[in-house]
């Protein structure tokens, strides 16, 4: 004990300054510590608020991608809310509310009653809570088509991102007073009634369906010849094509079409659909329905193997 006292009395000094460097080192060890731990809480939130920016963002587009249009604040907002309505509605299955907000064209188009939409639209997107994100694909004549992909998880730690998306086309129109949505990739609805005709054979087209990667045409043909004629034989797609304004033709769909619709009697009218393989877009409006090589007689082609030396007509009706 004596030792350790004399030791203390000959070293107290250098064992103070020993002590108090110790005790320094710990008291700037845990100071430094607290202040990486602050930048890192600093940093952690300036991402979790850069994130909710982004997915924010990603709801609000204003720029079209196919079309060069910037829509202002307020027609942003406008449309933002009016999807984020629809899809909260159909999160909460909230079925009579969501399908108040489609329009009148796409219920007789596609969802002609509220269980038909909650079978095939809710039931099969909606089996989990959804987010989305937005990009504004067009505008033309104050519709808006915007491409929606809705996804699963949380927005913040996906960037809106998962593999569960699902991918639609939504237009925002112009429904009596109010602004109504397009779904299932139907963008709108247009009357044409136009017609021509050759060789006693008339052709009306009543009204197009525009969709994202195709178009829907009802077409009324009137034969007022005394024989029984064949629109197109089935092998030739081309035969029936749209031309845009700059001639470019789009094939139809003719194999979609059952034989039946195509013949027509004498002193006879049929209606009927014709989809033609064309993808939206706002700056290539079609100009022409070109149907080729009618054929005048059916019963001359039915018994001419080859096909060759008959008579057949063109018509093309402008649009």
């Amino acid at each position: 004990m004596n030792k350790l006292l004399k030791y203390w009395e000959a070293n107290k000094r250098k064992i103070l300054i020993t002590i108090g460097v110790i005790a320094l080192v710990f008291i700037c060890i845990r100071i430094a510590n607290q202040l990486v731990k602050q930048q890192n809480e600093s940093k952690k939130n300036e991402i979790m608020q850069n994130s909710f920016s982004i997915v924010k963002d990603v709801t609000k587009p204003d720029e079209t991608i196919i079309s060069d249009t910037k829509l202002n604040e307020q027609q942003t907002e406008e449309n933002s809310a009016l999807i984020k309505q629809f899809v909260e509605y159909c999160n909460q299955k909230q079925i009579q509310k969501a399908y108040e907000l489609i329009s009148q064209d796409c219920k007789t188009e596609l969802y002609s009653n509220e269980q038909h939409f909650a079978n095939n639209y809710i039931n099969q997107i909606f089996t989990n809570a959804k987010n989305y994100q937005l990009e504004l694909w067009a505008e033309k004549n104050g519709c808006y088509t915007y491409k929606i992909t809705y996804n699963e998880g949380n927005p913040l730690q996906t960037g809106g991102y998962t593999s569960n998306n699902f991918i639609d086309y939504i237009t925002i129109v112009k429904d009596g007073k109010n602004q109504k949505l397009n779904i299932s990739n139907f963008v709108n609805k247009e009357q044409l009634n136009k017609s021509a005709e050759s060789n006693n054979v008339k052709v009306q087209v009543n009204s197009r369906s525009i969709y994202i990667d195709y178009e829907i045409y009802n077409i009324t043909v009137t034969n007022n010849t005394e024989k029984t004629i064949l629109l197109n034989d089935g092998k030739s797609p081309e035969n029936f094509c749209l031309l845009d304004k700059n001639d470019n033709q789009y094939y139809s769909l003719i194999h979609e079409v059952a034989m039946s619709s195509l013949t027509i009697n004498a002193k006879y009218t049929k209606t009927f659909k014709l989809k033609f393989n064309k993808m939206y877009y706002t700056n290539n409006q079609i100009k022409y329905m070109q149907l080729k090589d009618i054929y005048l007689d059916k019963e001359q082609y039915d018994i001419n193997l080859n096909q060759e030396n008959m008579e057949t007509t063109t018509i093309k009706i402008k649009l």
